[in-house]
């Protein structure tokens, strides 16, 4: 007799994003990190409470919130030669694994789309413990980090030192914060008390 695997038990969660930052540190001159991030995205999360290898999530992010609160380098990276959002107005990520590491850290495998190229990445992910907050939801905080290098995803801006090193660094650490939640006893997909 052939057994058929348990279906996966996942529930639609959402994210917090009042609590969630999308943020990112790069060199510059290879002497500093330069830091800023995303102000808008969206995030899909369903979740396995149990078994969180289970869980799949898919982002897309607005690339036209990009800042690191400098006007003129927020339009220079929004331009042809890094992200060009008149052009690619998203960046998005789709998970295709999950991998258990250790305890409440996982690898989450998938492809990340900048401009015009899709790459596999893994993002390194820590879970929080699972709380009950005033309002009733539960709650699981993240911390997210990869590195990628930028030439990769179809960047061209080169500008060099006289040491011939770059001055926008070619790694670009990614950093994700926050909250996911769900109203408690709600069915797949109802929408969280907030």
């Amino acid at each position: 007799m052939v057994s058929t695997p348990a279906p996966k038990a996942t529930t639609k969660w959402t994210l917090d994003a009042t609590h969630t930052t999308v943020g990112f540190s790069v060199k510059h001159n290879m002497i500093s990190n330069m830091m800023g991030g995303f102000g808008k995205f969206e995030v899909s999360v369903e979740f396995d409470e149990a078994k969180p290898e289970n869980s799949n999530l898919e982002a897309k992010i607005d690339a036209a919130t990009f800042s690191v609160g400098r006007e003129r380098i927020d339009t220079e990276v929004k331009g042809a030669a890094f992200l060009d959002v008149a052009k690619f107005p998203h960046l998005t990520f789709k998970t295709k694994r999950v991998v258990l590491l250790n305890f409440r850290r996982y690898a989450v495998v998938g492809d990340l789309t900048i401009r015009d190229v899709t790459k596999e990445v893994s993002l390194d992910v820590t879970l929080s413990e699972q709380i009950l907050d005033p309002r009733g939801n539960q709650r699981v905080g993240f911390h997210g980090e990869m590195t990628i290098n930028r030439f990769e995803f179809g960047t061209t801006w080169a500008n060099k030192l006289p040491s011939g090193l770059h001055v926008a660094g070619e790694l670009v650490k990614i950093n994700l914060d926050g909250e996911i939640m769900r109203p408690t006893d709600a069915p797949a997909g109802a929408a969280p008390a907030r």
